[in-house]
């Protein structure tokens, strides 16, 4: 699960990134034309999403949620300002 979740996030963001470089040369990805007839805005910030959602997904796929787990239920030690004892 967390290969595809890798995979998917890599395509996503390249996907996105080439098509947002694409874009600023006039030239249009073919698998993202449809993208196009929504307004330029709007496939801007699609294709943004696309990256952003890419990124995620990466982290998401390299966390290892199962240490995540165990830091946050360990106890954790007391912090704050130390007394020094004074005589």
């Amino acid at each position: 699960m967390r290969l595809y979740l890798l995979i998917l996030g890599f395509v996503l963001f390249l996907t996105g990134g080439c098509a947002i470089a694409m874009t600023m040369v006039n030239i249009q990805f073919v698998a993202l034309m449809w993208l196009e007839k929504l307004g330029p805005l709007a496939s801007f910030l699609i294709k943004l999403a696309m990256m952003i959602g890419g990124v995620i997904l990466v982290a998401v796929a390299r966390t290892d949620w199962n240490r995540e787990l165990l830091e946050s239920s360990a106890p954790r030690a007391k912090s704050g300002p130390h007394e020094k004892d004074r005589a």
